[in-house]
């Protein structure tokens, strides 16, 4: 390993080199890690969407037809799940997380 000088290590071009080299390291590694980010946010959407599809359908499905195939706690337990603000507040969060991440690219 070659011994540096003082001098050398100290200027002023060495120190600016040295920053403008880490500060784009740290750009490369936070723009891969958003984009990683990015796509799973999108996975999970679509994974929670086709969830709430499915949800949503079995409760149709239920008060379509003539047979009574759920009874009144699975009925409350999925209109639970529907309709409370968790659901909702989780997703327009995330969502907007994600929109702020697509936005800095």
């Amino acid at each position: 390993m070659p011994t540096k000088n003082i001098d050398d290590i100290k200027s002023p071009e060495n120190i600016e080199r040295d920053y403008k080299s880490l500060e784009e390291e740290k750009n490369k590694y936070n723009g891969h890690t958003r984009k990683n980010l990015h796509y799973i946010f999108i996975i999970a959407l679509w994974g929670a969407f086709t969830i709430i599809s499915i949800v949503v359908l079995i409760r149709v499905w239920h008060l379509l037809t003539p047979w009574d195939w759920l009874d009144q706690q699975s009925i409350s337990s999925i209109d639970r799940f529907l309709f409370s603000g968790v659901l909702g507040g989780v997703l327009v969060k995330f969502s907007n997380y994600a929109l702020n991440i697509r936005k800095e690219d």
